[in-house]
């Protein structure tokens, strides 16, 4: 079993360390917390799908195209914005990543207001627009998971237009689990720290985490919410 799993870390993660299975072993009860609550959020954003009606999934799929004058010009705001932000590191770290101020939020509030389809092609937008930053190529798994994933992810927060503070949260645990596996396959080697491997990466890329504090923060201040509300109910009214 050990030289089928270096096997396949060598053909997908090359340029890292097989995982040893002594550093599993010791946080087994950690990687278990992580991948239930990963399969949680999966399976929750499957079943709000679900339960969509007919009704609205025919008004959604009509011949109209997917982005109108309004929508588009709105996805256009809000790349600028999340675009300008992601510019300024409140705290800039060696490694890359950094926090920002709320840079995730415009693109998470475009999600929250137009649902997930226009959602994930905004979201994928924005992580064109990222590279323009510079990008840290190692492979093509380490680049979908550090930078391709972790920003098109947002769009989730589509999935939750009756919860904007738990479409927040989804979108920055989802972008936090895809750069953790990238850190934890890729650039462990530079845990230099004493602390496990583990813990190093999800301390390192716990940046997400504290923008996920300072979005929820905002977006649930009573004159926020009820602005985008607002904006929502108008949404809604265009599309029909």
């Amino acid at each position: 079993m050990k030289v089928l799993m270096g096997k396949i870390f060598d053909v997908f993660f090359k340029g890292s360390k097989p995982a040893l299975w002594d550093d599993v072993a010791e946080n087994w009860l950690l990687i278990l917390c992580v991948v239930i609550a990963l399969a949680a959020v999966i399976t929750l954003c499957i079943v709000l799908m679900k339960k969509k009606s007919a009704d609205s999934e025919q008004k959604m799929q009509s011949k109209r195209p997917l982005f109108d004058v309004r929508s588009m010009s709105f996805a256009a705001m809000c790349l600028a914005v999340a675009f300008v932000l992601s510019f300024i590191k409140i705290v800039d770290l060696p490694q890359g990543g950094g926090v920002t101020p709320v840079s995730m939020l415009p693109i998470i509030l475009f999600a929250y207001i137009y649902g997930y389809k226009k959602g994930f092609v905004v979201s994928f937008v924005y992580f064109l627009l990222q590279l323009l930053q510079g990008v840290y190529f190692l492979n093509v798994v380490q680049f979908c998971f550090d930078y391709l994933i972790a920003f098109t992810i947002i769009g989730v927060a589509g999935f939750f237009r009756k919860n904007l503070v738990l479409g927040t949260i989804a979108a920055h645990l989802l972008r936090y689990a895809s750069h953790v596996i990238a850190a934890y396959a890729f650039f462990r080697e530079f845990n230099q720290t004493g602390i496990n491997d583990v813990a190093y990466c999800l301390i390192y890329n716990s940046f997400v985490l504290i923008e996920m504090v300072a979005c929820v923060i905002i977006v649930v201040i009573p004159p926020v919410k009820k602005s985008i509300d607002k904006m929502k109910q108008k949404s809604l009214k265009g599309s029909r």
